[in-house]
């Protein structure tokens, strides 16, 4: 055999050797597909308060359960977007989307990367300010240029703030956004009500806390016979002076009952900038011997603290709704939106919600506080309850379809 030969036989010898090699190496480690992309908008993690961040995790654990890498857009985000339009005839414009891509070209690739888009309603979407209107954008480029499937879950709706109008040009404008996404997943039935024209896309789900509760939270064992009241703020408490100081007033009514009473605030970050504002108003009032401040570190010790209360004021709905699931009584006054009284209407919660624009604000918050005295809220229906958290799944129905 000539040298020439020799080498273009062992040649092919060393590539057919190679080939075998490569061919047992393959079905021997498969390549893994990468697991598909869910970008989640207005994730609520890192803002506000400890309610948003568990219900967020519920949220994430699962889609991370049908094998989505989960992405997000951050909820500050969202308020910081200055490129969105800001009328419906400027949606569908190549030249505003230019524009956005422009000014925001991470959420852009964001969207190309995703293999669905998920808007995590919360208590975001009220009115039309500036991150109602990004948010709804992201979801009407994600649909309508980028061809993604759009889905709004855990969605309290409500274009018109606390007016539950049918017919407003703000109702047109959420109707507008929602005739585009694939499916809606409504947490109350005041906002599934109001858009009933969407119904053959909608489910009436729930909020999602009961399902952290029922998964994660171990109450503590022993209920404490102390009397102890947890006070939590809202978004419109810490805008009405004069309101501010009758919650002081409040405290010192509570205080001369011989009740321990805590000012409850808390988030993965920062918390609430309202529970921020709340904190520096006890700051600059006298020392109460049996008032505090409890900045939470966790969910558990946030949750802890609800548990272990008398009863709660709240003008929180995410505190309502974890008051209810562990069998605190609780008292709420009025928040931004009717969500607190969609959330008591389906609970049958019979004590009247107070609201902030009373001028009597004080005196029927005491009236309501003697009269929880005397008949304490008795433990909650079982059956309503697990109703209401086997509800709460349906944010996910879509997965399943």
């Amino acid at each position: 055999m000539s040298y020439k030969k020799f080498f273009v036989f062992l040649s092919l010898s060393f590539l057919a050797l190679g080939t075998i090699c490569l061919g047992k190496s393959f079905y021997a480690n498969p390549k893994k597909p990468k697991n598909p992309i869910l970008l989640l908008v207005n994730d609520t993690s890192f803002h506000y308060h400890w309610g948003c961040f568990l219900k967020t995790s519920i949220v994430k654990e699962n889609f991370e359960s049908f094998g989505y890498k989960i992405d997000s857009i951050q909820t500050p985000l969202l308020y910081k977007i200055k490129t969105a339009p800001n009328i419906i005839e400027n949606f569908n414009s190549s030249l505003v989307l230019n524009n956005f891509q422009k000014e925001n070209p991470e959420i852009i690739e964001k969207i190309k990367e995703a293999e669905l888009v998920v808007i995590n309603a919360e208590g975001t979407l009220h009115g039309v300010s500036n991150q109602v209107v990004s948010t709804f954008y992201i979801a009407y480029i994600s649909k309508v240029f980028f061809n993604k499937p759009v889905h709004i879950i855990n969605a309290s709706l409500f274009p018109n703030d606390f007016f539950l109008s049918s017919d407003s040009d703000e109702k047109k404008f959420y109707d507008f956004i929602l005739d585009k996404v694939d499916s809606i997943a409504f947490r109350d039935a005041y906002s599934f009500d109001l858009f009933s024209n969407f119904q053959k896309k909608s489910v009436l789900a729930f909020d999602l806390i009961p399902l952290y509760i029922k998964n994660y939270f171990n109450p503590p064992s022993i209920k404490s016979f102390e009397k102890k009241v947890v006070l939590t703020g809202s978004a419109n408490l810490i805008l009405l002076q004069e309101r501010l100081e009758e919650f002081y007033q409040y405290i010192l009514y509570l205080h001369q009952k011989g009740y321990s009473i805590t000012f409850l605030a808390g988030g993965l970050s920062k918390g609430a900038y309202d529970d921020q504002k709340m904190i520096q108003f006890f700051s600059e009032k006298p020392p109460l011997e049996r008032f505090s401040i409890l900045v939470a570190n966790s969910p558990e010790e946030w949750l802890t603290a609800l548990k272990k209360s008398s009863f709660i004021l709240t003008g929180r709905q995410s505190v309502c709704v974890a008051a209810y699931s562990l069998n605190t009584p609780f008292i709420c006054f009025s928040s931004n939106t009717p969500k607190i009284e969609a959330f008591c209407s389906e609970v049958n919660k019979e004590q009247p919600i107070i609201s902030l624009e009373n001028p009597l604000f004080l005196e029927k918050l005491i009236e309501v506080t003697e009269t929880l005295e005397k008949w304490p809220d008795q433990t909650r229906d079982p059956d309503l309850q697990k109703h209401l958290t086997e509800r709460a799944k349906k944010n996910f129905s879509f997965l399943s379809n």
